[in-house]
């Protein structure tokens, strides 16, 4: 294995180059200094961006490989005397980041580190720096270094390093997690966890009426914290900070690491293409624009032979109305659960459309009162509890009634606030005709669901 650094004769890549040479050091791994001549020439087009029309001077290209080869083997020489490490260099023809991307593959390459700038010649404009690109392709960690120094005084001097790790959904969060780890092998890191929601839309996933209520804020920002992949790989790292935003996550990201002023922020990526970055984003994408200090980005597949536990179902979900079939989801999830485990048991009651008074012939119903409502969701509940009691095991019983018009929403709103392991459902096993006809609440709730669903028949 190997660390490689890009060098692309500007000052800001010199500098990354000593941030690599102090990991390689650290990692007790060579260093490869790579400098890519891109030899061949384009042509600007508003659509499909550079056409290679035809290759360089070949004359030129060989006068200046060997002035660029006498530079790599000067800075080769200082960073090995600076650094006592084992450093090569090479120099290569093509685009730099795909010819980054393939030799990290050619010699599995523990890390590429690259300056902030650097650019692909004449389609700038639209493709972006090679930093950008890097940031979507390359096959191991991505390290975009803009200030050095404070990563030379973390190996060399071991000085605390300010890590912000960014969480979300996905693979790529736990590759993250898992690459900060092998940071704190390396010297003391100080953590902290991120991630950027929007409350409105979190609101909806765990069917609160208003996210911008404290109240509000509390259980979703708790329910962040107890959900989001990786979390169960952090124990020891540091503290979460979940933040509101309704804006670009990366705008809200790099406030935050600006404000933090911390050394290094690592996020996860998922390789997104170019479309899918134009039209729906890419945080590690924009993150490298709007971040002042270093960034890590990690790719999904960096860390994927590392073995993964299996699931096991502790919490259980189960929705019924009551009926026969319903309570029969709760038969077999208390013979699921094993001990301490929780069972939650959830009714539905739809309010009764009443008939409107304006239409003709019909008059308005009446309401049921709060007393009759308090005294329907008492007998309900006192129903729910003699289910909960069948099992007779120990286990943590909760019995919930909501009201609610879309019963399968009511339910995967549920799923989400108890985060449940497993949703059990009963079904009735209606064909498909009747199911398109009168619904099938099973079948909606086991298509919409992201969590498991379980359906039992009557």
């Amino acid at each position: 294995m190997v660390v490689i650094a890009g060098i692309d004769g500007s000052g800001r890549s010199h500098e990354a180059a000593r941030a690599a040479a102090a990991l390689a050091k650290a990692l007790r791994q060579p260093l490869q200094l790579v400098h890519v001549q891109e030899a061949l020439v384009f042509s600007i087009d508003p659509v499909t961006g550079g056409l290679p029309v035809a290759l360089a001077n070949t004359t030129v290209l060989d006068q200046e490989r060997e002035r660029v080869k006498k530079e790599l083997a000067r800075e080769a020489d200082e960073l090995s005397e600076r650094f006592g490490i084992e450093v090569g260099h090479t120099v290569r023809t093509g685009l730099p980041d795909q010819e980054l991307c393939q030799l990290a593959r050619e010699d599995e390459a523990a890390l590429i580190v690259v300056g902030a700038i650097g650019r692909r010649a004449a389609t700038m404009w639209r493709l972006g720096s090679v930093a950008d690109r890097l940031s979507q392709s390359a096959p191991v960690p991505l390290l975009v270094v803009r200030d050095a120094r404070t990563l030379v005084r973390w190996i060399e001097e071991r000085h605390p390093l300010e890590v912000v790790l960014a969480l979300g959904p996905g693979r790529p969060t736990r590759s993250a997690v898992r690459q900060v780890q092998q940071l704190a092998k390396l010297g003391e890191c100080r953590v902290t966890e991120v991630h950027v929601y929007d409350p409105e839309h979190e609101a909806r996933r765990l069917g609160l009426a208003d996210g911008e209520t404290d109240e509000s804020r509390d259980r979703i920002e708790s329910a962040l914290a107890r959900d989001l992949p990786g979390r169960d790989l952090t124990t020891g790292i540091g503290g979460f900070v979940a933040l509101p935003a309704r804006g670009p996550v990366q705008e809200a990201l790099a406030e935050f690491v600006d404000a933090q002023k911390a050394g290094l922020l690592v996020v996860g990526s998922h390789h997104k293409g170019a479309l899918h970055r134009r039209f729906r984003g890419s945080v590690s994408y924009g993150v490298l624009a709007a971040v002042e200090g270093n960034v890590l980005v990690v790719p999904a597949e960096a860390h994927e032979t590392v073995e993964r536990k299996a699931r096991s179902v502790r919490r259980v979900l189960v929705a019924t109305d009551l009926s026969a079939t319903g309570n029969a989801a709760a038969e077999l999830a208390l013979g699921i659960l094993p001990e301490g485990g929780t069972l939650v048991l959830l009714h539905v009651d739809v309010p009764p459309e009443l008939p409107s008074g304006f239409i003709m012939g019909y008059h308005p119903g009446a309401q049921p009162t709060l007393g009759e409502r308090a005294m329907k969701r008492a007998l309900v509940e006192g129903e729910l509890d003699k289910l909960a009691s069948l099992g007779n095991r120990p286990i943590e019983t909760r019995v919930e009634v909501v009201e609610a018009s879309d019963v399968p929403r009511a339910i995967l709103e549920a799923a989400e606030r108890h985060a449940a392991d497993l949703v059990c459902l009963g079904t009735h096993h209606h064909g498909r005709v009747a199911s398109t006809l009168i619904g099938s609440v099973a079948r909606t709730v086991a298509r919409r669901s992201s969590r498991p669903v379980l359906l039992v028949p009557s």
